[in-house]
């Protein structure tokens, strides 16, 4: 961010770590946020970086970081993704240090799962990873109970409506018996799994390799790199 540019009000109260740029419109409307002595309820107002630093949210005067700090992580399993876990829930914030327990962040996976998470203290960079929209590219490595058959893979390709939804698999490619590559642009809550199991083949082992143009490359599991 140039000091000298200006900004949406929304980007800055995202910038600044109170919630995600998509939630920001609302966040406008359930918090006192001020500035000049003036409730702002507009959320295409537009301010500098100089002038944000006059803006307060209930009271506080909000702090922007300059800078974006993106972090990776490879969660295991057996962790959610989750600021407020259920009693007796591992948090895959418990896997970094405090200083990023605040942050936001994209690729959200099941317990069960495993694989690459992307976090950021920049709220507009996540909602860039995530929001349907953008059509991020997201790899995975599968294990399922059975080989699929050709007949089954054209299925898992062109979909299911389950749940009012469509789910499908953009793409799947065969690395070895049971064992898949597969590609989405999309990715409604355990898509993956879904698709499998209308087919008759439940998913056994799910890892994400990448997420946009991150990837784990050589991360251990439990460990995380910043960039």
């Amino acid at each position: 961010m140039n000091k000298e540019e200006t900004f949406r009000i929304v980007r800055i109260i995202a910038k600044a770590g109170f919630c995600s740029r998509r939630q920001a419109a609302d966040f406008l409307n359930e918090n006192k946020v001020v500035y000049k002595g003036e409730q702002i309820t507009r959320p295409d107002l537009y301010l500098t970086l100089e002038q944000a630093k006059e803006v307060y949210v209930n009271g506080d005067k909000i702090k922007i970081d300059g800078d974006v700090t993106i972090v990776l992580l490879y969660k295991p399993t057996g962790y959610v993704c989750s600021h407020k876990p259920q009693k007796g829930q591992k948090t895959i914030f418990s896997l970094l240090p405090p200083k990023f327990h605040q942050y936001f962040y994209a690729g959200r996976l099941d317990i069960d799962s495993e694989g690459l998470i992307v976090l950021s203290n920049d709220g507009s960079l996540i909602f860039d990873l995530t929001h349907p929209s953008k059509s991020k590219k997201k790899v995975y490595e599968i294990t399922i109970a059975r080989p699929l058959s050709t007949k089954e893979e054209i299925k898992a390709r062109n979909g299911f409506h389950d749940k009012s939804e469509k789910i499908n698999i953009d793409d799947l490619i065969l690395i070895k018996p049971a064992f898949y590559r597969v590609t989405m642009t999309h990715g409604k809550n355990r898509e993956i799994r879904r698709v499998m199991r209308r087919i008759g083949s439940d998913v056994k082992t799910l890892k994400r390799l990448s997420l946009g143009k991150y990837s784990l490359d050589e991360l251990k599991s439990g460990k995380h790199k910043v960039l």
